[in-house]
């Protein structure tokens, strides 16, 4: 990964992070399966956009999974 996308990933995994620990929060105070699952899969695509900062695009097209 280049250093200048490096900022940006750790930027993006700080942001994942404290989702992660709101999402944490909400199983604590018991709420609703569909609000958690709805969280979790936000998550899931900020990952996904986190793999596209990391990724080459080249890389992706030749069809590696990330």
């Amino acid at each position: 990964m280049s250093r200048h996308k490096r900022p940006e990933v750790d930027s993006r995994l700080s942001k994942i992070e404290g989702h992660v620990r709101a999402i944490r929060k909400m199983v604590h105070d018991d709420r609703s399966y569909p609000e958690i699952v709805h969280q979790v899969a936000a998550v899931r695509a900020s990952l996904d956009g986190v793999v596209e900062v990391i990724c080459p695009k080249r890389w992706v097209r030749e069809g590696n999974s990330p």
